[in-house]
């Protein structure tokens, strides 16, 4: 796992478009849930609607759902917002800063990087996907076996044990 809770990257700030406000935003705000940052290598409306319906579904499982848009240019084109009040944070990072702060390589063409953050900022996984319901899919399974694995209760002096996944 990589830890970057004792780092300065914990203080940077990014540019993010919440609720239909400009603001901006530091990774502590996530701090004691579990987190699917997913990096988009672009947004229309039709993703900006699916976003929202899986930041939506991921809270009901007790995660939040953020995702990272390289361009900058999208926090000033307010048309999407317009047309669908947005509950998934987008945030942008110009910069790199949150990329590096993760080592990430950044979305690969016309699919996500998505990284699984713990409660307690700790990177768990990285994987590249396409922006679909397979995609989502993949990341909702993930998430639930972590989780099962975290919350795995000993029986008879052993923990209980899940099989490892397959490769995405």
């Amino acid at each position: 796992m990589l830890d970057v809770t004792n780092s300065s990257q914990m203080r940077i700030r990014i540019p993010a478009l919440m609720s239909g406000v400009l603001t901006y935003f530091s990774l502590e705000q996530l701090r004691g849930r579990w987190t699917i940052l997913c990096s988009i290598p672009s947004l229309d409306l039709i993703d900006a609607i699916f976003l929202n319906h899986q930041h939506d579904t991921f809270a009901q499982f007790g995660a939040s759902f953020v995702a990272l848009c390289r361009q900058d240019r999208l926090l000033h084109d307010y048309k999407i917002e317009q047309l669908i009040p947005l509950h998934v944070p987008i945030l942008t990072d110009p910069l790199g800063r949150r990329r590096r702060a993760y080592n990430r390589s950044g979305p690969q063409g016309l699919r996500c990087q998505t990284s699984l953050l713990d409660p307690h900022l700790k990177l768990r996984l990285q994987i590249f996907h396409d922006l679909n319901a397979r995609g989502i899919d993949a990341l909702f399974e993930l998430l639930s076996v972590i989780q099962q694995r975290e919350n795995a209760v000993p029986r008879q002096g052993k923990l209980e044990t899940i099989p490892a996944l397959g490769r995405f």
